[in-house]
């Protein structure tokens, strides 16, 4: 059996140096997985139960690749739709390949609907532009989905 601990990415006092320290921590005492949470905008629904600031799973994790050693490290849940699929395997491989090796990539399709609302799409900001994913918001169809 493998054990990891979610460590938290987001809320107030959270910063840098908690984060070197948790991870530092959680590394010393012998888990297998360090992880961290997934959001990209922090609106009403998404603050009631992580509040700001949010570090940027990516983002995070490769700092945190930087002051660890041997744990793995990973995102509990990646919101997929968040992000371009290209843009995301890019990002995933980089990180997994400069960790070492260290990466799990756990995903979902997440939960928050004022976040999805935020995210505008390429097709949002310039009409006529093919989407880059189709919208995880309502399942109606537009022109720009034929």
């Amino acid at each position: 059996m493998r054990l990891g601990v979610n460590v938290p990415n987001f809320g107030p006092g959270t910063g840098p140096d908690v984060l070197r320290r948790w991870a530092r921590t959680v590394e010393a005492l012998g888990y297998d997985l360090l992880m961290i949470s997934d959001h990209v905008v922090v609106t009403p629904d998404v603050a009631e139960q992580y509040p700001a600031p949010f570090y940027e799973p990516f983002t995070a994790l490769s700092w945190l690749a930087g002051v660890t050693e041997r744990i793995m490290l990973g995102t509990s849940v990646l919101i997929v739709p968040y992000r371009h699929p290209l843009l995301t395997a890019r990002m995933a491989a980089n990180l997994n390949r400069l960790s070492g090796g260290r990466l799990i990539l756990g995903v979902g399709v997440g939960w928050a609907r004022q976040e999805f609302a935020a995210l505008a799409t390429v097709a949002d900001l310039w009409p006529g532009a093919a989407p880059a994913t189709p919208s995880p918001v309502t399942h109606e169809r537009s022109d720009r989905d034929t």
